[in-house]
C-alpha cells in the first residue's frame, strides 16, 4: 500500500509518503506525528478544541491504560459515542467507520445491538424506523458522563 500526503497552505508546502502494509490506525498515527508550526499556535481555528482532538485524548487514555483490556467491547464504544457525538444525530453505519478509523475492526450488527441498549438504558435516544434509525446522546448521559469507564480508564 502507498499513501501520499501533500499540504498545500499559504506559507508552505509539503507532501509525505508512506509505503507498506500500514492499517488505518498506523496511518492515523502517521499524520498525527507531522508538526505544521503555523497551523498550531497561530491558526484561529486552535484555540477551539475539535472532536478529533477529544479523541485524541481518549485515544491517548484508553491506550495508555492496561484497564483498555479490562473494559467491554460496549464500554469502549458507550465512551467513544459520549466523546464523539455529544450534540449529533448519528446513524450505525456512521459509528461504525468514525470507531474503525479510530480502533479496531466492528462489526455493524454489533454497534446497531450495542446502539439499541444504550437507547433502552436511556443513555441514547432514538428516532426513526428500522433502516432510517438515527440516535443521539440524551440529556441525562450528557449531564451524567461515563464516570464509571473514566473510572476504570483512570485505575
Amino acid at each position: 500500500m502507498k499513501v501520499s500526503l501533500e499540504i498545500d497552505a499559504e506559507e508552505y508546502r509539503t507532501s509525505v509518503e508512506w509505503e507498506g502494509n500500514l492499517d488505518k490506525k498506523q496511518i492515523l498515527e502517521l499524520i498525527q506525528s507531522l508538526k505544521f508550526p503555523s497551523m498550531e499556535k497561530n491558526s484561529p481555528s486552535s484555540s477551539a478544541p475539535s472532536t478529533s482532538q477529544s479523541i485524541n485524548e481518549y485515544e491517548k487514555q484508553i491506550h495508555k491504560t492496561t484497564a483498555h483490556s479490562e473494559l467491554t467491547k460496549k464500554e469502549k464504544l458507550k465512551y467513544f459515542i459520549y466523546m464523539e457525538f455529544k450534540e449529533n444525530w448519528f446513524k450505525s453505519k456512521e459509528v461504525k467507520r468514525r470507531y474503525e478509523d479510530y480502533f479496531e475492526e466492528i462489526g455493524l450488527s454489533t454497534v446497531s445491538t450495542y446502539l439499541s441498549r444504550m437507547a433502552r438504558e436511556d443513555f441514547l435516544i432514538k428516532k426513526g424506523n428500522r433502516s432510517e434509525r438515527e440516535y443521539k446522546l440524551s440529556d441525562e448521559a450528557k449531564e451524567k458522563g461515563v464516570k464509571e469507564i473514566e473510572k476504570k480508564i483512570k485505575a
